[in-house]
């Protein structure tokens, strides 16, 4: 996702690291969920990133319609389900 504004930079991969606090944060709260994910949550999923999201580009935030993995995004693409996988929930959405 584009720091400036531009609008075809709408994605975040996997491997960007912007949201190292934000995980570090998830993981200090002690959550339930921590216990389904080794303990420690990482830069990598979902929960941190969202929370980098809305907090450093409050207006990409706002102006976000839909928010997906990748997986969950191209079955949306092909068949307009907004339905999401069980594995991209448990494993990168932390959805218990």
């Amino acid at each position: 996702v584009s720091t400036t504004g531009e609008k075809r930079w709408d994605t975040i991969v996997w491997l960007d690291h912007r949201a190292i606090a934000e995980a570090d944060e998830c993981t200090a709260s002690g959550h339930e969920v921590l216990n389904y994910i080794g303990g420690v949550m990482s830069p990598e999923m979902a929960t941190p990133k969202l929370m980098w999201l809305k907090r450093n580009l409050p207006g990409t935030w706002k102006e976000a319609g839909y928010l997906f993995d990748l997986t969950d995004y191209l079955t949306w693409q092909a068949t307009g389900s907004l339905a999401r996988s069980q594995c991209t929930l448990t494993a990168k959405w932390t959805y218990l």
